[in-house]
C-alpha cells in the first residue's frame, strides 16, 4: 500500500515572549507557519496567563448541533484536527480553487439542466410556465447556477476551520456550511440523523473536486503489467492518477492498493493498482477465542476431564484438534474425534478438518473422544443413556435421556453380549466407590425400606467377569428389569428411534448404511446411584 507524501502528523505552537508580550504567535504544522495573531499581551507576573493558555488551546472549540447533526460535527472535527489539513487551510489555499470544481458532479449537471429548461420555457412559452412553473421550483437563477460550484464547498470549509482555530474562539454554529451542503447534497438536507461515514466520503470528494489543481483531465490508457516489477507498475499507475487528480486531499487522504485476479479457466494473472480514499474495516477485536471441551477415553481407562484451549476466532476444525492434541498430550497412536452434544446425544461430529469453528457458540457442549489410530476398520458405536421413571400413583412410566454419550470402536458386533461387554468396560471409570454408593442409597428416602446389599448389586452388575470375559456364553437368564437393556437406534426423518431390542444370545443385525452405530442403553433405577455419569454435566468443574 502506497501513500503520497510524508506522514509527519505533528503540531506545535511556537511562541516567543519578549518584554512580557507574545509577539507573532504562530502555528507550525509540518514545518509551515501561519500567523494567527500579530500581538498577544501576557501578564508579566504570570507566565501562564489566560492569553498564554488560549494560544496553547488553539482549535479546542466545539460545534453546535443543529438538530441531530452530530454526524456532521464529528466528521468535521476529525478533519479540522488533521495537522496537514489545518496547515493547508490556514495558509493561502484559495490559489488552488478549481473554477470547475463540483460543477462537474452529476447532481450539479442535473440542476443546471433544470434551470436551462426553466429559462427556455419562460422565454418561448410564458403561458405554459404559468401552469407548470411548480415543476421548476428552483431557488436560484441560471447566473447563480453558473457560479454555484466554483469552490464554494472548499471556501466554506476553510472559513469554518479558521473560525475554530482563531484565538479566543467561541463555539461555532455551522449554519452556512450546513445550508450549502444541503444544496449540493439534498440527502443531507433537514436536521435528521445521517450516516457519518457517508457524509465524510461526500465531503472529501467535494473538497478534492474544489481543490483539484488539474483543470483539464487528460485521457490516459492503462497498460498491462505483463512481466514488469510491481514497483514499476505501481509508480506508473500512481503517476497516471496524479495526472488527473492533484489536491491536498490526494496528498493526505488517498493511497493505492494492489489487487490480483487469476482467471479460473486460463489461469492468467492480472495485477492492477487502484487508488482509494477510504477503506471499510471491521472494528478492532481479538482474533483468538477460548473453547472448553471434555476429553474422554474410549477404553474406560480414565475419567473425562475438561480442557480449555485458545484457537483462532475464524479458524478451522483442524486448528481446534491441533490445540487439543497439544494440551492433552495426545500419543502418536491416538487421534481425536470431536462431537457436539445436544440434549444428551451427539448432534454431529466435527470430522471435516476444513469446517469453520466460527459458528460454534461459547455455550455449546463439545466432547473430544480419544480413539486409537489403528481401529479404522472397527465400527464406531455411540452409547446413549435413558432412564425409565415409573410413576406409582397412576401406574405409568416415562423415559428421559441423561449423561454424556460414550463412544468406542468395536470389531465384533455379532452378538448383544459383545456390545454389552464393551459398554461395561466404558462404564468402569464412572463407577463410584462402594462406600459412596452405600451412602447415596442410605440417603435416598425411597430406598429406606428396601433390603438390598448394594455391594452385591454392584458386583453382580459390573463384575470383572462381565467386563473382561471373552466367553460370550450368551446366558440371558440373569438379565431382568433391574439390568441394562440395549436398543439399536436408526435415524428416521431426522430423528433417532428404536428399531430393535438386543438379546444377549442372539445375532444383532446391523445395516451397512448405519454409520456410526447408535445404541440406546436403558438404565434401571438402582444403577444410576452407582456412577457419576448421570450427573457429569452438573459437576462443579464442568463449564
Amino acid at each position: 500500500m502506497k501513500m503520497r507524501g510524508k506522514r509527519k502528523d505533528e503540531m506545535t505552537v511556537e511562541q516567543s515572549i519578549v518584554g512580557g508580550s507574545l509577539h507573532g504567535g504562530s502555528l507550525q504544522m509540518n514545518r509551515n507557519t501561519d500567523h494567527v495573531n500579530s500581538h498577544i499581551r501576557v501578564n508579566r507576573s504570570s507566565p501562564f496567563g489566560s492569553s498564554y493558555k488560549e494560544a496553547c488551546n488553539l482549535g479546542l472549540t466545539w460545534l453546535y448541533n443543529l438538530g441531530n447533526t452530530c454526524f456532521m460535527n464529528s466528521a468535521i472535527q476529525c478533519l479540522v484536527h488533521t495537522p496537514k489539513l489545518v496547515d493547508y487551510f490556514l495558509r493561502a489555499y484559495r490559489k488552488d480553487i478549481n473554477p470547475l470544481g463540483m460543477n462537474l458532479c452529476i447532481f450539479r449537471i442535473q440542476q443546471l439542466v433544470i434551470v436551462l429548461l426553466k429559462e427556455l420555457v419562460l422565454a418561448f412559452c410564458p403561458l405554459v410556465m404559468f401552469f407548470v412553473g411548480g415543476l421548476f421550483n428552483v431557488s436560484y437563477s441560471l447566473s447563480q447556477c453558473a457560479l454555484f460550484g466554483q469552490g464554494e464547498l472548499a471556501l466554506l470549509f476553510g472559513d469554518l476551520l479558521r473560525k475554530l482555530w482563531a484565538p479566543g474562539a467561541t463555539p461555532v454554529a455551522p449554519r452556512a456550511f450546513k445550508s450549502k451542503l444541503s444544496a449540493f447534497a439534498p440527502q443531507f438536507s433537514g436536521y435528521n440523523q445521517h450516516d457519518s461515514q457517508e457524509f465524510l466520503a461526500f465531503l472529501l470528494d467535494g473538497l478534492h473536486e474544489d481543490l483539484n489543481r488539474v483543470k483539464y483531465k487528460p485521457y490516459i490508457e492503462a497498460k498491462e503489467a505483463e512481466d514488469r516489477l510491481d514497483e514499476e507498475v505501481a509508480d506508473e499507475h500512481w503517476r497516471n492518477h496524479l495526472a488527473r487528480n492533484d489536491s491536498i486531499i490526494v496528498d493526505v487522504c488517498q493511497g493505492q492498493y494492489r489487487s490480483k485476479l487469476v482467471c479460473p479457466a486460463c489461469k492468467k494473472l492480472s495485477v492492477t493498482f487502484d487508488p482509494f480514499m477510504y477503506l471499510s474495516l471491521p472494528l478492532p477485536s481479538t482474533t483468538m477465542r477460548s473453547m472448553t471441551l471434555t476429553v474422554m477415553s474410549t477404553d474406560g481407562s480414565t475419567l473425562p476431564f475438561p480442557v480449555t484451549v485458545t484457537v483462532p476466532k475464524y479458524g478451522r476444525c483442524k486448528d481446534l484438534v491441533q490445540a487439543l492434541s497439544t494440551t492433552c498430550s495426545l500419543r502418536d497412536d491416538e487421534k481425536l474425534l470431536v462431537a457436539e452434544i445436544f440434549n444428551n446425544r451427539i448432534l454431529h461430529f466435527l470430522d471435516n478438518s476444513s469446517d469453520t469453528i466460527e459458528l460454534i457458540r461459547d455455550n455449546d457442549l463439545l466432547v473430544a473422544y480419544r480413539l486409537p489410530k489403528d481401529s479404522e476398520t472397527s465400527s464406531l458405536v455411540v452409547f446413549m443413556h435413558e432412564q425409565v421413571e415409573r410413576h406409582f400413583l397412576n401406574a405409568t412410566s416415562s423415559s428421559k435421556m441423561f449423561g454424556i454419550p460414550l463412544v468406542a470402536r468395536i470389531s465384533d458386533l455379532s452378538r448383544g453380549s459383545e456390545i454389552r461387554r464393551e459398554f461395561l468396560k466404558l462404564l468402569n471409570s464412572f463407577l463410584m466407590p462402594v462406600e459412596d454408593s452405600l451412602n447415596e442409597v442410605d440417603n435416598d428416602q425411597n430406598s429406606a425400606n428396601e433390603d438390598i446389599d448394594m455391594e452385591d448389586v454392584i458386583s453382580s452388575r459390573l463384575s470383572d467377569r462381565d467386563v473382561n470375559s471373552d466367553s460370550g456364553s450368551g446366558d440371558d437368564s440373569h438379565l431382568g428389569p433391574d439390568d441394562f437393556q440395549f436398543y439399536l437406534m436408526e435415524e428416521r426423518g431426522g430423528l433417532l428411534s428404536k428399531v430393535q431390542k438386543m438379546q444377549m444370545n442372539e445375532i444383532v443385525t446391523i445395516s451397512e448404511l448405519t454409520r456410526p452405530i447408535n445404541v440406546l442403553v436403558s438404565w434401571p433405577d438402582k444403577m444410576t446411584k452407582f456412577t457419576i455419569l448421570p450427573h457429569w454435566f452438573k459437576l462443579p468443574f464442568y463449564p
